[in-house]
């Protein structure tokens, strides 16, 4: 109800129409949505703290295990792939480069 009144302050259009707009969408655009408005306003709290180029090359690392888990699992389709040695060893490097960015 906040961002429908947000976005109706913001833009003009009614309050209903917005509403009926966000209510036509797919659950899962709405939960991305959120997780979008999440995401963003963690970044431009945590980026003060950590710096730019240590929040960046930790959002590259969350995303190369979370596509490792993906591809072992083939979640949404995807084609599985194993978690090989070689796989696992280039996001612990991925790792150890976040710990490097984050500590010089």
């Amino acid at each position: 109800m906040i961002f429908c009144a947000a976005g109706a302050a913001l833009t003009g259009t009614s309050f209903g129409a917005i509403a009926g707009k966000i209510g036509g969408l797919p659950w899962w655009a709405v939960v991305g949505g959120l997780c979008q408005l999440i995401f963003t306003i963690t970044a431009a709290s945590v980026t003060q703290k950590i710096g730019s180029a240590g929040f960046t090359v930790t959002v590259l690392v969350v995303a190369v295990i979370l596509s490792l888990f993906l591809d072992a699992f083939g979640v949404m389709g995807l084609p599985v792939r194993d978690l090989t040695w070689p796989r696992l060893v280039g996001a612990a490097l991925a790792v150890c480069g976040v710990t490097l960015v984050s500590i010089f």
